[in-house]
């Protein structure tokens, strides 16, 4: 097998057959395409949030229901609808490439 990485986000693999004959896969990972979906991928993680009202928030996320982030600060639980969030920052960089299966 012959692994082929010109892209970050792509896994090209060949697979040659004893006939000779090579079969191509190409891969994406799954990254979801809402940050309601990134967030509930990022479950137990703290990120930081920016929110449509330009406050920034550092939470740890304990689930997402429907389109509402629950998360937890300082002892206290909130419920941020994901309408409000305007961008994740999460800091570490092995959590994301393993729950995205990037490689970096």
């Amino acid at each position: 097998m012959l692994q082929l990485n010109y892209h970050p986000f792509l896994k090209v693999n060949i697979e040659y057959g004893r006939d000779g004959k090579g079969v191509i896969t190409i891969s994406t990972p799954r990254i979801p395409e809402t940050l309601c979906g990134v967030l509930e991928k990022l479950k137990g993680e703290k990120v930081i949030l920016n929110l449509r009202s330009g406050d920034k928030e550092q939470v740890k996320i304990v689930d997402v229901v429907g389109n509402v982030l629950i998360a937890t600060t300082d002892r206290r639980f909130k419920f941020v609808s994901c309408d409000c969030i305007c961008a994740v920052i999460a800091d570490c960089l092995d959590v994301i490439s393993a729950r995205f299966d990037l490689e970096y």
